[in-house]
């Protein structure tokens, strides 16, 4: 392969992007907004160049960063992505980077020692002229080296469409075919709140979807929770479509892009962690309630057209109106 001439080295994981969620959706927004054939999905030498698509369609994988002029590191869980980061800038001090981290605050998550160690490793690596971008004030108070910067959530533009749509009733109405009740989207993990979505489907007894990237490793599935693997991003939108409300029990949130696309396609959407995006939005506030609780107030509200029509309306309006999105995305990178 030829030399990528001032290209923009995208990196995420050793192999690549995963072939779906939130990060996948973020790199590929950054590869839209620019020329698509000068970026490229810098992969470990254990990853074949010439047989893995990195998760990005349409862009090549690479090992070395030959012609690259600016890299964009996403997340913040990969050892391996550190050290190419300190071999990079130790190479090439002058290489343009920047970071994108899914950082998660250490006091509201499980894995506290490890977000503890990411918050240390991202505030260093600022004095080494990296830029690292927070998506909320919340998170850029914890990461602030000196270059840390807000950056809006670069939705793709049919969520912002559909967004925009919402907070036009006529664009939803309260009869509209939504058959699925309750809809589980993300990994079957614990810092997703898998095993609380089973707990409240088995509370609730409502027709209850869930999409994930993998079969689950947990036994006894309540009956009345159907379980699709691996669908693909139409087929998912299509799912948001006929679903009334999106429940993912996760800690912590800090893109929350399987959120911003269910707003978007006019479901209702519980807070059930800390998640800093939705701090000043009050209606749905639900992280502190009993599990039984919890499962009377979503029955009361899939019950109800007209109040998950009002519910939908008024979250499309506070992410449309909320500050980040007026914020440039990656400013200055």
């Amino acid at each position: 392969m030829k030399p990528l001439l001032r290209a923009t080295a995208l990196v995420y994981r050793p192999d690549g992007f995963r072939a779906i969620g939130g990060i996948r959706c973020l790199a590929m927004e950054v590869v839209r907004q620019q020329d698509p054939s000068s970026c490229c999905v810098v992969v470990s030498r254990s990853s074949p160049a010439d047989s893995f698509d990195g998760g990005l369609p349409g862009i090549p994988v690479v090992h070395k960063l030959h012609g690259v002029s600016r890299m964009l590191i996403f997340g913040c869980d990969s050892p391996w992505a550190y050290g190419l980061v300190v071999r990079t800038r130790l190479l090439r001090p002058s290489l343009k980077i920047g970071w994108l981290p899914s950082f998660h605050d250490p006091s509201s998550v499980s894995h506290a020692w490890r977000a503890r160690l990411a918050q240390l490793a991202l505030k260093a690596t600022q004095s080494w002229g990296i830029t690292v971008y927070a998506q909320t004030s919340h998170e850029r108070k914890l990461l602030d080296g000196g270059l840390c910067q807000l950056s809006s959530h670069g939705l793709p533009a049919d969520v912002k469409e559909n967004l925009a749509g919402r907070l036009d009733l006529g664009r939803f109405s309260a009869t509209s075919p939504r058959p699925v009740d309750l809809l589980f989207l993300g990994r079957p993990t614990r810092q997703k709140g898998w095993m609380r979505f089973l707990t409240l489907a088995r509370l609730t007894r409502l027709h209850c979807l869930a999409i994930v990237p993998f079969e689950p490793t947990t036994d006894n599935i309540p009956e009345n929770v159907q379980l699709v693997i691996r669908l693909s991003d139409d087929a998912i939108q299509a799912c948001l479509s006929r679903s009334k409300v999106v429940i993912i029990p996760a800690d912590y949130e800090s893109f929350g892009i399987a959120q911003l696309e269910a707003v978007a396609a006019g479901c209702a959407v519980p807070l059930l962690g800390r998640w800093p995006l939705w701090d000043h939005f009050l209606h749905l506030h639900w992280q502190g309630c009993r599990d039984d609780v919890l499962a009377e107030r979503l029955r009361r509200l899939c019950r109800s057209p007209r109040l998950l029509q009002r519910i939908a309306h008024q979250q499309a309006q506070y992410i449309f109106n909320h500050p980040i999105t007026s914020t440039a995305f990656l400013p200055g990178f």
